[in-house]
């Protein structure tokens, strides 16, 4: 199902819009041309909504490989059945019972798009263009008039609900399981397109959710992009080819341009799309809109353009958004200790984040671990300020690039706790890492996630043999903690999946 942004923070307007929900659609699902209008959006966004969880699954590497090697969506089973059915309610495409009409002649439009795509064929060794219908089909119960009503009832005695027929708040599309895999791709090197759920349902344009997908596959890290004319126009529907016979008989392709003068497809389609986004984005419904100009291929400005350079204006659920997802860089429970135990700010926050490498997190978090405990021992007037002080230092002095060639073991007399050290760790073998993994899990099961994603999660394993396990910790503190606090757990465990002659040992780096 569609995800929920669900922040954290003491900004009013994020605490306004805990329940955004924004939706996956793979890019080649998302890029079919068409003038869809509201509806058909809805029904578009809607079945992909459904897929979510695969989806999900799929991104988190959950699925298990087919025959090929690759990932996959789709089941077996789902594959031998060759087509998938979805149950989509009226209600869910905002659709009363009043608008059955409009939904049906959605229904009827939706079913004659069709589009082509490459296959391979293993059976010939050779690929083959396949033409195929976005829907196989698309059913909806209508209400009879008396002449087939009678006719129905008439038709099964034994029917329960004889004489009752009356028409329901769903439709039922079927789509062929390769057109799927085909639209659903996500091993292409395209990926997908995030964008808010409800788009279709809170626009007024027809056109408003088409020019909002397309632009939020850049939204998020650019703040121009051109895009190409008559591409654009092509994914808008407003280009569309249709089939003409020639004189002779012969069947010939033809594309018919809705708007063929830039000034009525700006007056007609642009200027409406972005009316109604700015209204989205000013209410805080969406997290962009735009500014857009024409670019042509010289400098005398007429006739077609050559693009539409688009400049992405974020609103302020935009600026908050990108504010959470630096954050999110860093797992929560890093800016949640900082706001727990020193009262920091949004903007503390955001300005230690913006200096913390993302390859430092694990070891940012023990740092804090570590600062806390220190000050348990220490007279400060004003904790936060210090905070501030000793984690923008401690960010500073380790850095990757401020990190100290190979030096001796830290174990060794004369060492510091805090002194950087490059270590060759050897690779670890497969049946190794399987261990590993057994052992830490039963580390997490015994301590909590909490514990273990503070204390355990930077720990690695260094090596191991038959008689010993050495296991590699950021610092002298983390290991003196460890020992004092999780020293059972850790030992019940190494007897568990190392054997109970196996000696624990560490190595800190």
């Amino acid at each position: 199902m569609a995800k929920k942004v669900n922040p954290e923070s003491d900004n009013a307007l994020v605490k306004e819009l805990r329940d955004v929900e924004f939706i996956k659609q793979p890019y080649l699902y998302a890029m079919i041309g068409a003038d869809f209008t509201l509806v058909q959006r809805s029904i578009m966004i809607e079945i992909m909504n459904s897929l979510q969880t695969r989806f999900n699954a799929f991104l988190k590497h959950q699925k298990c490989a087919d025959e090929t090697g690759q990932l996959s969506l789709f089941t077996e089973e789902e594959r031998h059945k060759e087509m998938m059915t979805f149950k989509i309610s009226a209600a869910s495409l905002g659709v009363k019972p009043n608008q059955y009409g409009e939904l049906q002649e959605a229904c009827d439009n939706l079913y004659k798009i069709h589009f082509s795509y490459l296959e391979y064929d293993k059976s010939t060794g050779t690929f083959m263009r396949t033409y195929a219908n976005l829907f196989s089909t698309i059913s909806m119960p209508v209400m009879l008039n008396s002449e087939y009503k009678y006719k129905y009832e008439h038709k099964d005695e034994n029917d329960p609900d004889k004489g009752k027929r009356r028409r329901s708040n769903y439709i039922v599309a079927r789509m062929d399981i390769k057109v799927l895999e085909y639209l659903c791709n996500l091993n292409n090197g395209q990926g997908y397109i995030d964008h808010i759920y409800r788009i279709a349902r809170i626009s007024k344009c027809k056109r408003t959710p088409g020019i909002y997908i397309y632009l939020a596959r850049w939204a998020k890290d650019f703040s121009k992009k051109a895009v190409d004319y008559v591409e654009l126009k092509k994914f808008l529907g407003i280009i569309t080819q249709i089939v003409e016979k020639s004189e002779g008989g012969k069947a010939e392709k033809k594309e018919v341009d809705k708007y063929p003068k830039f000034s009525k497809f700006r007056k007609e389609v642009m200027d409406p799309i972005k009316k109604d986004l700015d209204r989205l984005a000013n209410d805080n419904q969406v997290e962009f809109s735009f500014e857009y100009e024409p670019v042509y291929k010289t400098a005398v400005k007429r006739g077609d353009p050559k693009e539409i350079l688009f400049k992405i204006k974020l609103s302020g659920l935009g600026e908050e958004l990108r504010k959470q997802r630096k954050l999110l860089q860093a797992p929560a429970d890093i800016w949640n200790l900082l706001r727990g135990e020193f009262k920091f700010t949004d903007s503390d926050i955001k300005a230690l984040s913006d200096m913390l490498p993302s390859d430092m997190t694990d070891a940012f978090r023990l740092e804090i671990m570590t600062l806390i405990e220190r000050m348990k021992k220490l007279k400060v007037n004003n904790k936060k300020a210090y905070a501030i002080t000793s984690l923008r230092n401690y960010i500073m002095q380790n850095k990757p690039e401020n990190t100290v060639a190979e030096s001796a073991d830290p174990l060794s007399e004369g060492s510091t706790e805090n002194t950087q050290y490059i270590i060759k760790v050897p690779d670890p073998s497969n049946e190794d890492m399987d261990k590993w993994e057994s052992f830490m899990a039963g580390i997490k099961d015994r301590v909590g996630n909490i514990a273990f994603h503070t204390w355990f999660s930077c720990m690695k394993l260094y090596f191991i043999s038959e008689k010993n396990l050495t296991v590699l910790v950021p610092t002298h503190y983390v290991y003196e903690y460890l020992e004092a606090n999780y020293i059972d757990a850790i030992r019940a465990c190494v007897k568990e999946v190392f054997g109970e002659h196996t000696e624990l040992s560490y190595k800190i780096g």
